[in-house]
């Protein structure tokens, strides 16, 4: 595989394992597990893309809007990270 393709062969080695990997040669050889692999991050990174959300005119409500949700993501993960410490001062 170094020899026929190493830019593939090194993305192989050195990245995280697939099941795809084990489909390559063998008895059990997939002819898209090459694909497969090559692709494998695009379907990772796929679920965690933001929607896209209907545009208003009002720029003040959805700069308040952004605001606020900011703020109780900063205030959600403070306490997270109160109930993590806490939880390992317990113990």
């Amino acid at each position: 595989m170094f020899l026929q393709d190493p830019i593939f062969a090194v993305k192989v080695w050195c990245g995280p394992v697939y099941p795809y990997t084990y489909r390559l040669y063998g008895p059990g050889k997939w002819d898209g597990a090459r694909e497969a692999i090559l692709t494998a991050m695009d379907r990772v990174k796929a679920p965690f893309q933001t929607r896209c959300l209907r545009v208003e005119n009002n720029k003040e409500k959805n700069f308040l809007e952004c605001f606020v949700q900011g703020f109780m993501t900063l205030v959600s993960g403070f306490l997270f990270a109160l109930m993590v410490l806490v939880f390992v001062g317990v113990q």
